[in-house]
């Protein structure tokens, strides 16, 4: 189908928001489709009453937020009532909705768990002009946009209807830490007065005095004195049951209340943010902690509650010793657990690129309907370092760097931005890296037409959509323990078993080139499964995300754009065109001259009179234009034909010269007589023939979305198997003869791009 038709057979697939039944479905589609603005048409055209129902759209940040609401006003109709919902610090779309001056009180409050609306609204002296009291009020029907944070709060559930932009699965995960020491049983818990009917030594107070301290006896008992994460054989043996943890959160929560009622009066008494604390040091002593030891019971809760054959192991829970102010350690429990989402009960579409379904129900629970669409962007060329994965420890300064490693990773940051340089040559470019990466000198120096980007701030971004060129510098890779506790959060309460002390290792992946070709090569999995799913969401999703900015399925013949893929890392669903080493792109200096000045000169000694400084000398001169590799010219490199070139030949005046040969960048030097003249003197021969600009493109026409659903998505038989280590290997059907294909080396396909190169 076209485009055209796919857009339609898009917004089709969005009219599944009822109001009667709980319907959830996700639409998994390519970066770059549209898919938010064609939400939006689709919300328009469909007969949800507007006027009567609130739609709630989630998307990463306030940025985007701010973005949407224009789209949103521009498609929906007036009674839509679009509108922004804003966090309570957010500066980028203005001043922030609470007053800066209540920041610090407001803080407090939220990290002894308390709410803010409920203990410093009511008495804010700036409550009659708050927007984020405003939103608080905020109750009428319509669109209303939010950011993510909120899906998880009980203002982004009062909704009839739920729309997520872009992945939120991840951002779920929560952790917590909490002292060993707390929980041994050698001490019984402290317990607050006026809250629950518990008054100093009454019987309310004791009775949940001793069942707390029964749980913690068990679970001590069961850690062998806290010194090890428990089973759950271990925790049930010891006689922890659901019920007993259950109670052991209520009690908790109890405790916490404690914290509310003594920061209710302290707030009353006025001061800063500092001196309440001040005053609040013995109850934050005592059960300042409460709230975080209730979650520590709620994971145990619901992991004791699977069946006892389900597994043995305690997902996202881990030991570690930690330093302390005294100059010693402490040994702390890491909790990890998955936050709720406050509408997971409501229908919702789920929008999104890089989705794992397996993921995706652990955030949507009632998820019923998956479907796929991809588009192919043939008007973009992608080319792929397959020698380096420029990680982050590469690039990105550390504070234990000694200054010699410190020089080498300059070194290696002022390549890449001399790659992006020279394959934009002066036109518009992208450099998406690490945070690092983007706040280091190298980039900061870097030509204006280079826009920078990180990784973790890219989803939604447009701000690349018409570059020339779109370098990607790295990947995001995370430690293995790290991608075990943010998996044992996601499925602390599944049967799934997540463990820790996992590795990440290599096995057997492609690349997938535009010509039908698969390149084998290496990839980086987790020895888990079940990890491994939330390492690729962390790795190759990210991958997919920056890529994507440059929005290439929606490129055609008038705006080709160039990718270049600066990590060896495979990317699923990209048709590479060409794999090459990271030294074949850094460039020369003649070809980073070119691409600065948009300017070549053949003859060496010229190139010296011509561009001041560029050689100490003109042997300098000779030696710099001898060691480029026979046959390459520095302006073809990767421009592809999207740069009009104007070919020179020319003599300049005077006895004993010699015919010479230039090629000019005509959109920067649209005159290279005059060029030529004013650097190196009168010409006695000037001909110039320009050369056309062409076409690079791998198709006429951009394929149309194909939509398929989950269900029906079968393994191509010319698709390589992708081993992951420690996974089984199933049985694979037998390709036909015909579709077996002897896999190309790295080492065969980059000879190949290099002669390809040559010949340009």
């Amino acid at each position: 189908m076209t485009i055209r038709d796919a857009a339609a057979h898009f917004r089709a697939r969005s009219k599944v928001l009822p109001v009667n039944a709980p319907l959830q479905a996700a639409i998994l589609t390519t970066v770059g489709t549209g898919k938010t603005e064609l939400m939006l048409q689709a919300l328009a055209e469909f007969n949800l009453p507007l006027a009567d129902k609130r739609v709630h759209v989630f998307v990463p940040d306030n940025t985007l937020s701010g973005e949407l609401l224009d789209r949103a006003r521009a498609i929906l109709p007036p009674e839509a009532n679009a509108r922004l919902h804003r966090g309570r610090k957010d500066e980028v779309l203005g001043d922030p909705p609470c007053h800066p001056s209540m920041h610090a009180t407001v803080d407090l409050v939220e990290e002894l768990g308390a709410s803010a609306s409920d203990l410093v609204c009511p008495n804010c002296p700036f409550a009659d002009t708050c927007e984020w009291k405003a939103q608080t009020r905020d109750d009428a029907p319509g669109v209303v946009i939010m950011p993510h944070a909120y899906a998880t709060l009980p203002a982004g559930g009062r909704c009839d209807v739920a729309v997520v932009d872009e992945d939120i699965v991840l951002s779920l995960h929560r952790f917590r830490t909490v002292l060993v020491s707390r929980l041994n049983p050698a001490e019984y818990p402290k317990m607050p007065s006026g809250v629950r009917g518990w008054a100093a030594g009454n019987e309310m107070q004791l009775q949940a005095c001793f069942d707390l301290h029964n749980a913690r006896k068990t679970l001590w008992q069961a850690s062998d004195s806290g010194t090890r994460v428990p089973t759950l054989p271990a925790l049930r043996a010891a006689g922890l049951t659901p019920q007993l943890a259950k109670l052991a959160a209520s009690i908790e929560y109890g405790r916490s209340e404690g914290i509310n009622a003594t920061l209710a009066v302290e707030l009353g008494q006025g001061g800063d943010a500092d001196e309440i604390r001040g005053r609040m040091a013995t109850a934050i002593a005592d059960y300042g902690d409460a709230r975080k030891h209730a979650k520590l019971w709620k994971t145990l809760e619901a992991q004791l509650r699977l069946p006892e054959d389900a597994r043995r192991t305690l997902n996202g829970w881990t030991i570690a010793d930690a330093p302390n102010r005294h100059g010693g350690s402490d040994r702390l429990i890491i909790v990890n657990d998955r936050a709720r989402l406050k509408f997971e009960d409501k229908p919702l579409l789920v929008l999104d690129a890089t989705g794992d379904r397996s993921l995706l129900t652990l955030a949507f629970p009632h998820l019923s309907r998956v479907v796929r669409a991809a588009a192919d962007a043939p008007h973009a060329h992608v080319v792929q370092a397959i020698d380096t994965k420029n990680g982050k420890r590469a690039l990105v300064d550390q504070s234990t760097d000694s200054e010699e490693v410190k020089k080498e990773k300059a070194a290696r940051r002022r390549r890449v931005v001399e790659v992006t340089e020279v394959l934009s040559a002066g036109r518009k470019a992208g450099l998406l890296s690490y945070l690092g990466v983007e706040e280091s000198s190298e980039v900061a120096n870097a030509p204006p037409h280079i826009l920078p980007g990180h990784y973790g701030r890219l989803r939604g971004q447009n701000k690349w959509a018409d570059v020339h060129v779109l370098a990607v510098a790295g990947r995001v890779m995370p430690r293995a323990a790290e991608v075990e506790s943010i998996a044992g959060g996601l499925f602390y309460d599944q049967p799934e078993a997540v463990g820790n002390g996992g590795f990440i290792g290599t096995a057997i992946g492609a690349y997938h080139m535009r010509n039908g070709e698969t390149v084998e090569a290496h990839v980086e999995t987790h020895s888990s499964p079940v990890v491994e799913q939330v390492r690729r969401q962390i790795t190759e999703s990210e991958l997919v995300q920056a890529i994507g900015r440059a929005r290439s399925v929606r490129r055609g013949r008038d705006n080709p754009v160039v990718v270049a893929v600066l990590t060896s890392t495979p990317v699923p669903g990209l048709l590479v065109d060409a794999l090459v080493t990271f030294d074949d792109l850094v460039p020369n200096k003649p070809e980073l001259n070119f691409a600065r000045t948009g300017a070549h000169l053949d003859r060496p000694q010229h190139a010296f009179r011509a561009f001041c400084g560029l050689f100490e000398t003109e042997e300098a001169a000779r030696k710099a234009y001898k060691r480029m590799p026979s046959g390459t010219s520095p302006y073809k490199k990767y421009i592809k034909g999207s740069v009009p070139l104007g070919s020179v030949k020319y003599r300049l005046a005077g006895d004993r010269q010699r015919g010479a040969t230039a090629t000019f960048d005509l959109s920067r030097i649209p005159d290279p007589r005059a060029w030529l003249t004013e650097r190196l003197g009168p010409l006695a021969v000037y001909e110039m023939a320009e050369t056309p600009m062409g076409n690079w493109s791998s198709s006429d026409t951009i394929r149309s979305l194909e939509v398929v659903t989950e269900a029906a998505q079968r393994p191509s038989p010319k698709s390589p198997r992708h081993c992951a280590i420690s996974s089984k290997k199933r049985p694979v059907p037998a390709p036909r003869c015909a579709d077996v294909r002897k896999p190309a080396t790295c080492q065969q396909v980059v000879s190949r791009s290099k002669r390809q190169l040559t010949d340009q």
